[in-house]
């Protein structure tokens, strides 16, 4: 009986998500921003003509450029217009090259703008009637869409309650088993075949033919990272050098799960990795480590599971993996070319503001990833194995960290001070257990 109550309340709250979308769709129908076709039925003398146009809306304001094939040479071509919208209406006017008048006025449908339409110049007039539709709206991916996505995400995909995703080139997975987001949950769509996914995605695409910053960081990565890319339920990644692996590969950090995005081209990457450097052009030490080390290593350096603790950290050692990264993909590579060493002296710098110098941080953090958290052996994500030192001695302790031994590299920064505070910290907490 509790099972099936469970079942029966996940069912309803799925119900009553889309039936939210669907009610708040009628009172609005988002941003008309898009690229469209369109259908021009002139009255007298009757013609069916195609049109095509593309439109821009910032708040009411809408503007955009609309092209006709009419037969009179005056009154074809692009006409520049503006006009305003208040998401159920919309007023268009504007002039061509010739100095044609432009008039369209009518109803947002789910589809796109349709409306009556006046064009005309002196001593020539016509009128009938324009509709915007959006590219591969009457294709079987658009009618999907129409049935399963317009309620949340708007007529054109650019989000109503639902984020938007006109530009997202990876929904399989999102559509498959659904997503919690700072915009609610949405639910699996287990009744779509992967083929059907795959044609809704094909309409996507065809609605996104230019990839720009903006739009592909907007449809793919802000449900999650927040429109200025500072964190919502995933982190802040404004100040991020390195995002291709991560995005290629997926990666699982202190916030969670992010999946991997196996159909965005590494242009597309590159192009979103150009927009966060954008928001990010002089970065401090604190913005660097939140962008890039925070996700995996948590926010105060501590570590999280799998993870190390980088709070004391040398400096020799965050190069190296900094340079080379960790565990074929576990921890990415930031090369010079977009992490400069002087951003990686930041991180240094912001670290050791971090570093308590107690010899049990040290250990932690330079240490422990190899030779195991309670110094007993094990091996790091590059699978390099550390012996047990337990009950090393002090002095081999100094020979082995000052000047590095087989595959153990040399800790050139730990003076013999600390290094002498490492090994007290080892004898003392962990010799008892066995050398």
């Amino acid at each position: 009986m509790t099972a099936s109550l469970s079942t029966r309340s996940r069912a309803a709250a799925v119900v009553l998500a889309v039936a939210s979308c669907l009610l708040r769709a009628q009172t609005s129908r988002g941003d008309l921003s898009s690229n469209y076709d369109g259908q021009l039925t002139i009255n007298k003398p009757p013609a069916n003509l195609t049109a095509n146009g593309t439109l821009t809306q910032m708040s009411k304001v809408m503007t955009g450029t609309i092209t006709v094939n009419m037969p009179e040479p005056t009154l074809t071509g692009t006409f520049s217009v503006q006009g305003k919208t208040n998401g159920r209406r919309f007023r268009l006017r504007g002039k061509n090259s010739a100095g044609a008048k432009f008039l369209w006025a009518g109803k947002v449908e789910a589809g796109g703008p349709t409306g009556r339409v006046w064009i005309w110049t002196r001593g020539l007039h016509r009128r009938g009637t324009l509709a915007f539709v959006l590219p591969g709206a009457g294709g079987p991916g658009g009618s999907l869409f129409s049935q399963n996505c317009v309620g949340c995400h708007g007529g054109n995909a650019r989000g109503l309650v639902g984020p938007d995703i006109h530009c997202n080139k990876s929904i399989h997975d999102t559509v498959r088993n659904g997503r919690m987001g700072p915009l609610g949950t949405m639910p699996a769509f287990t009744a779509l075949t992967d083929s059907e996914i795959a044609s809704i995605q094909s309409f996507l695409d065809g609605l996104c033919p230019v990839s720009n910053p903006t739009d592909l960081f907007a449809s793919n990565c802000a449900s999650c990272h927040g429109s200025d890319a500072r964190g919502l339920v995933g982190p802040d990644i404004h100040c991020n050098k390195s995002i291709h692996d991560t995005v290629r590969n997926g990666a699982t950090g202190a916030l969670g799960t992010m999946p991997a995005f196996a159909s965005l081209a590494d242009a597309d990457i590159a192009v979103i990795q150009s927009f966060l450097d954008s928001l990010c052009p002089a970065p401090t030490g604190p913005e660097l480590f939140a962008g890039n080390c925070a996700p995996c290593h948590s926010s105060n350096a501590a570590g999280t599971a799998g993870r190390p603790n980088i709070q004391c950290t040398v400096r020799s050692r965050i190069f190296n993996a900094v340079r080379r990264g960790r565990g074929s993909g576990l921890m990415p590579i930031f090369p010079a070319s977009a992490m400069p060493d002087s951003q990686v002296d930041q991180l240094v710098a912001y670290l050791a503001s971090l570093c308590s110098g107690l010899p049990g941080d040290r250990f932690a953090s330079n240490c422990a990833t190899c030779h195991g958290a309670t110094a007993g052996g094990g091996r790091n994500a590059d699978n390099i194995f550390g012996p047990n030192i337990r009950c090393t001695g002090t002095n081999d302790f100094l020979e082995k960290v000052q000047f590095g031994s087989d595959a153990m590299p040399p800790f050139p920064e730990l003076t013999a001070t600390n290094i002498g505070g490492i090994a007290g910290y080892v004898h003392q907490n962990f010799c008892p257990l066995g050398g």
